[in-house]
């Protein structure tokens, strides 16, 4: 028999629980693949250069916001364009996703919702808690 596939998502940050997650997947026999939903090599920088902009007087607040909503975006499609061609090409046996805040894998909900495998989101934070896009995201999965 194969041993399942599996495709982990996550932030690199959470107390280390997606390479702990990582590990016990494999440890079971299954074959894991990864993607780090805040692992873009460009976003500390893109961050930094953001609070920067926060410290400007007067407009540095409302400029920051606008910067911080640009940089979701691009994280957010960059993260979802990741799980999609992992799902077409590796074609993993099911998707588990640590859920927290703020996470780039919100912007790919349409994928999961697509992915016609069973989908698990694990969540680490109070779903309803600030705009309530976590909640949200949980139809997209198969198991919450």
């Amino acid at each position: 028999m194969n041993s399942p596939r599996v495709l982990l998502t996550g932030p690199q940050w959470f107390a280390d629980l997606l390479a702990f997650c990582e590990r016990g997947l494999q440890e079971t026999g299954a074959q894991v693949r990864v993607v780090n939903t805040n692992g873009a090599p460009w976003l500390q920088e893109a961050r930094a250069k953001r609070d920067q902009m926060a410290r400007t007087p007067v407009m540095g607040p409302q400029l920051a916001q606008r910067r911080e909503r640009q940089i979701w975006a691009q994280l957010a499609g960059e993260v979802r364009d990741e799980v999609a061609k992992t799902i077409r090409d590796w074609q993993p046996h099911a998707v588990v996703s640590l859920l927290c805040w703020g996470d780039a894998i919100l912007g790919a909900g349409d994928v999961l919702a697509e992915a016609k495998i069973p989908t698990v989101g694990w969540l680490m934070d109070d779903p309803f808690h600030g705009d309530g896009a976590l909640a949200q995201i949980c139809a997209a999965f198969s198991f919450v």
